[in-house]
């Protein structure tokens, strides 16, 4: 994940506090992936464009984990 690679995920379905660990880290791509995609679609609007008004839409969930 630190070199870009988004599609790296943990196991899920683990019970316990690895579960819950798996769960965040995965979310965590997630969102690190949604933001790296969103910042891509600015640079191409504002580079191919000249698009200084287009706004980032960073979608986070915030699921609570009993």
């Amino acid at each position: 994940m630190r070199a870009g690679d988004f599609s790296v995920r943990l196991p899920a379905g683990r019970d316990g506090p690895l579960g819950r660990i798996a769960v965040l880290f995965n979310e965590i791509v997630g969102a690190n992936q949604n933001m790296a995609q969103q910042l891509e679609r600015i640079g191409k609007s504002v580079g191919e464009q000249g698009r200084t008004r287009q706004r980032v839409k960073f979608g986070i969930s915030h699921r609570h984990l009993g």
